[in-house]
């Protein structure tokens, strides 16, 4: 009975995720959502950077799509679905390979917690691979390491994992440490190829760091970094309690139910291992980075490491423990998931309304002559402040869905004044994006093209 009811609620779930990647797929590529997507479109190839070759997987559909020459706006229904896809694909993993219905509860669990702005840009490598950690340790709790094609299977993973993301090995350390602490035994012939991996992948990423992965690595030691010096301010941490209980409430609540468990059985290795790693990352993200609430879309990819920090414990032994119900249980995910669909929906429609903003500003150029614009700066200030460094990219996807007849991108003044832009662009170069310029001929002709000429100033077009 449980089975049939797992079963169907589960499929609910994904159903229920897709109808919303449909009716929010042209929302779904903010960021550097746009940055990627447009790559796919513009080169027909997968774009992969810093060594996170799990992108591939976050841009297959919308790849497969641009091969037929899919028009835009399938591509756009591809790309939303693609993580729905990917969470579906390793949910299944986990209950019919691994026999685990628990990891699939939790591969569920980590596609809704800790992320709310992240479902509209659903390509960040870190999103895809929280959930390896917990394939990570499925294999390692249901003993599937035994077998050469079970080892090939779980170092794939680790492998995957460890270079989606720096902030990954966080998490998968502590799933081996919590897996040893619960068996009480180390599988030597496990851990030797295990360690053979992180020893490989520490030196490839060593020799292959990039400029970006080097920035972030320098903040641990950076002078000009200032960030330490609010761990030592309380009222920082005030700040800090006020964050998680607000974005992170389920987290927190799993986490403090969990401590409870760990103190009233003794479980103290479980508890101090649990504790040690949710406050380490924490500290870890906060001496490098200033917790400013405005910042949360880019702290929900910093903190996702958490996720599996607090889902191991609470379902593979609390809940193991005290022999919960699976009525209880698939209740209690229902609910969970159903308020945080709930959530994304709300969110959703603010991201609406900035896609209809933007549909507009679009519509208003496409009526000028010419196919490159900049913004009225007064505009990017005010009902436009939101617009980031990927909105050339943005609207260039979005006209030629709207009109593939009137192809234009528009750009911020901010982009043009950087790395002085405004004086280097000839007539048949525009940016691809402030960083980047291109030249017009450049552009993939199945899908895009840009007259020559210069940037033309919009007339302002906030009331």
């Amino acid at each position: 009975m449980f089975r049939d009811a797992y079963t169907k609620w589960t499929t609910l779930f994904f159903f229920a995720m897709a109808v919303f990647a449909i009716v929010f797929a042209k929302e779904r590529f903010q960021a550097d959502g746009a940055h990627y997507l447009l790559h796919v479109v513009q080169s027909e190839d997968f774009r992969i950077e810093h060594q996170r070759y799990i992108l591939v997987f976050s841009q297959a559909l919308a790849w497969i799509g641009v091969q037929f020459g899919a028009p835009l706006n399938l591509v756009f229904i591809l790309n939303s679905l693609n993580a729905v896809l990917w969470f579906y694909v390793l949910f299944q993993y986990a209950v019919h390979y691994l026999k685990d219905r628990h990891a699939g509860i939790a591969i569920i669990l980590t596609s809704v917690l800790g992320v709310l702005h992240i479902q509209f840009v659903p390509m960040y490598e870190i999103y895809y691979g929280i959930p390896l950690v917990i394939l990570v340790y499925a294999h390692l709790r249901n003993n599937k390491v035994s077998t050469v094609a079970e080892m090939i299977l779980f170092l794939g993973i680790l492998v995957t994992a460890l270079f989606a993301h720096p902030l990954l090995p966080i998490p998968l350390v502590f799933a081996f440490i919590y897996h040893a602490i619960e068996t009480r035994k180390l599988n030597w012939k496990m851990l030797i190829p295990v360690a053979l991996v992180f020893a490989g992948w520490y030196i490839a990423k060593k020799l292959m760091l990039t400029e970006y992965e080097a920035g972030k690595v320098s903040l641990l030691s950076a002078e000009w970094n200032t960030s330490p010096d609010h761990l030592l301010q309380p009222a920082y941490y005030r700040g800090l309690a006020k964050f998680f209980l607000t974005w992170y409430t389920v987290p927190v609540l799993l986490l403090t139910w969990t401590i409870v468990f760990f103190l009233l059985r003794k479980m103290r290795w479980q508890l101090f291992t649990t504790i040690a790693f949710f406050a380490g990352h924490i500290l870890i993200v906060n001496y490098t980075h200033d917790n400013y609430p405005e910042l949360t879309p880019y702290f929900e990819r910093m903190y996702l490491p958490l996720i599996p920090i607090v889902l191991i414990p609470f379902l593979f032994t609390l809940c193991r423990e005290l022999q919960f119900s699976h009525s209880f249980i698939m209740i209690t995910l229902l609910l969970v998931v159903a308020w945080r669909i709930g959530r994304f929906t709300d969110v959703g429609m603010d991201y609406k309304q900035r896609t209809e903003q933007t549909t507009q500003l679009i519509h208003f150029a496409q009526q000028q002559k010419g196919s490159k614009f900049q913004m009225d700066v007064n505009d990017s200030f005010t009902c436009f402040k939101w617009a980031d460094w990927s909105f050339p990219m943005e609207t260039l996807l979005r006209s030629t869905a709207e009109n593939p007849l009137r192809r234009i991108t528009i750009v911020t003044d901010e982009d043009l004044r950087e790395n002085g832009n405004r004086e280097k662009l000839d007539d048949d170069e525009f940016l691809f994006r402030r960083w980047e310029i291109m030249k017009d001929r450049d552009l993939n002709p199945r899908y895009f093209t840009l007259m020559p000429g210069k940037y033309v100033v919009l007339a302002p077009f906030c009331k």
